[in-house]
């Protein structure tokens, strides 16, 4: 989910209920009705952890339904059932799936380093 404020928010911020932190990423100036503000992606994160972060915003990103057919696309090209340009482009999805999945793994260990929390 999208996030706004007039300051740049924390990475980790607890969200005051003793087991949820909000996790942000992605932070950015951007201007609004002629107003500068700072923009960011923002998740709950239940019991904050490397491997918690990283579901959550895995979950945001691609909920399950979504994943689910990436994966199912996948290998039905791989067993032929799609062919040409159609299956091309299931595997290509998929790759990138993989790619940005790896890179959000690579971001989150990085910010949870960065704030103290066990990688």
């Amino acid at each position: 989910m999208k996030s706004y404020s007039n300051n740049k928010q924390s990475t980790f911020q607890s969200a005051g209920n003793g087991y949820q932190t909000f996790y942000r990423w992605n932070h950015k100036q951007v201007t609004i009705d002629d107003i500068l503000q700072w923009e960011c992606d923002e998740v709950l994160v239940p019991n904050v952890s490397v491997d918690n972060t990283i579901r959550s915003v895995i979950n945001e990103t691609w909920p399950n339904d979504i994943e689910k057919k990436l994966i199912n696309d996948y290998a039905a090209a791989n067993l032929g059932i799609y062919i040409g340009e159609d299956a091309a482009n299931m595997i290509n999805d998929y790759k990138t799936f993989l790619t940005d999945r790896k890179a959000i793994k690579e971001m989150v260990k990085k910010d949870c380093l960065d704030n103290g929390i066990n990688v």
